[in-house]
């Protein structure tokens, strides 16, 4: 879009010198405890890369401790519902939108959110508008392109392609081979994010059936492709178009893998995206901690 920046890449003095390690899901010297105080946010709790962003990014941009939003239960009157495609997780009765989508158009909305600030892409938009929702004024991005501002990159290419299956495909036969071959890097989402990313930007193409793993190689301008090894991966590719769509378009469907599909097909077909959002408008629209009433 003209006008807007174009997505920094990362720089070491943008880097926490100090790398948030990661392990069983809670980042640790981020999160305070659950029923303490905190600047209030929801994310999935599933162990893997795209569910763990919304705590580091909101420790980053408003350096604070964040505190879970339980999926079930009492919840603050105010609080942020973050990255991820999590619209239908729970009620979002007192909840700003920042960043999130959905995973598929058949579900239904539960409580109307506070205000929608950022949505991933036009569909998540259209998904909500549908339900009654106000999204005037709404940008489109999703915060997971911010981890170039403060993760660094590999310093070297060392590999030529990094494969980055969803979880429910991580044990696919095609993927299982890739481990085997020279110049190959399999990345486990549920390894530490700044181990995956130092994977991912190890390489000089990357393959992925995850959605943060293509937006991982966008934010730090990689070209990349997208696969489906499987019908697994729920919502039949609706949050990838949606976030293709927040981009500008168009929409690429995804290759198919099978076993006659080789590596070097793979890396031919990756393409690098063009991200022309203005990220630190969407840094902007991250509810300060005087909106949610946190000192």
């Amino acid at each position: 879009m003209p006008g807007t920046p174009r997505i920094r890449r990362a720089h070491n003095d943008l880097v926490n010198p100090k790398k948030v390690r990661i392990g069983s899901g809670m980042p640790i010297g981020v999160l305070s405890d659950s029923n303490g105080s905190g600047y209030p946010a929801y994310w999935s709790t599933y162990a893997n890369f795209g569910d763990r962003l919304t705590p580091l990014l909101i420790q980053r941009i408003h350096k604070v401790k964040v505190r879970h939003v339980p999926r079930r239960g009492q919840v603050p009157p105010v609080w942020v519902i973050g990255v991820g495609s999590i619209l239908t997780h729970r009620s979002l009765t007192g909840a700003f939108v920042w960043g999130t989508g959905v995973v598929k158009p058949q579900l239904r909305l539960t409580g109307k959110p506070r205000k929608v600030l950022v949505v991933r892409g036009p569909l998540t938009r259209d998904w909500l508008v549908k339900q009654g929702v106000d999204c005037s004024g709404v940008i489109f991005g999703d915060p997971g392109l911010l981890v170039s501002r403060w993760f660094a990159p590999a310093t070297k290419k060392v590999n030529r392609l990094a494969v980055v299956p969803h979880r429910v495909d991580f044990d696919h036969s095609w993927v299982k081979k890739c481990r085997k071959q020279a110049g190959v890097v399999v990345v486990d989402l549920n390894w530490p994010v700044d181990r995956v990313i130092q994977s991912i930007t190890s390489a000089e193409a990357v393959l992925s059936s995850s959605l943060h793993g293509l937006i991982a190689a966008d934010a730090y301008g990689i070209p990349s492709l997208w696969v489906e090894f499987s019908d697994k991966v729920w919502g039949a590719g609706f949050k990838f178009r949606d976030y293709q769509l927040s981009l500008g378009g168009p929409v690429h469907e995804a290759l198919r893998i099978s076993n006659s599909v080789t590596v070097t097909d793979c890396i031919s077909k990756a393409e690098p995206r063009t991200v022309e959002l203005d990220m630190d408008e969407i840094i902007r629209r991250c509810p300060t901690k005087s909106m949610l009433g946190v000192s």
